[in-house]
């Protein structure tokens, strides 16, 4: 399927890759990677999010700093990541990010695209249902997945034209 990916939706599943093993401390790569990775894969992305991969990776922290606290670990939220940790072994998908990656392309023989683009993993992205670790992250921040599915749509269609 990797080679349905248009280059901006390839850089950003290799930068969600990079996102798990470098700056995360994470052993799979989640929804969660993939939206960073989308974000930080090139000016489109970014600019459909409306959100920095800055943004993103607090706002992941936060989170993980609200979880740890909800069972009674109280944990400095700038201990939870650990930028120095490098893995040099594949890191597998989440079945979430597996079915993420499978959606994008869904959509795009839905909408007649032969690539699968930045755009098509950010629709497939916010489909997720409320308890996605993506969709919660963007909830978290502020942001509204629905209107992030219709704004990837959209830009599709401009893309597509």
């Amino acid at each position: 399927m990797f080679e349905r990916f248009e280059q901006d939706g390839r850089a950003a599943v290799l930068s969600a890759s990079r996102q798990a093993s470098e700056v995360r401390f994470d052993s799979h790569i989640g929804t969660e990677h993939l939206l960073l990775g989308v974000v930080e894969a090139g000016a489109g992305g970014a600019n459909l999010v409306g959100v920095s991969g800055d943004d993103l990776r607090r706002g992941l922290e936060e989170l993980d700093h609200l979880a740890l606290g909800a069972v009674g670990v109280a944990v400095p939220i700038e201990s939870l990541a650990n930028p120095a940790r490098r893995r040099k072994r594949h890191i597998p998908f989440t079945s979430g990010a597996k079915q993420c990656l499978k959606r994008s392309l869904e959509i795009a023989i839905e909408i007649g695209s032969g690539y699968i683009a930045v755009e098509h993993l950010i629709a497939a992205l916010v489909s997720g249902d409320r308890r996605d670790p993506a969709v919660r992250l963007l909830i978290h921040l502020g942001l509204d997945p629905g209107e992030l599915a219709v704004e990837a749509r959209q830009a599709l269609q401009r893309r597509a034209s």
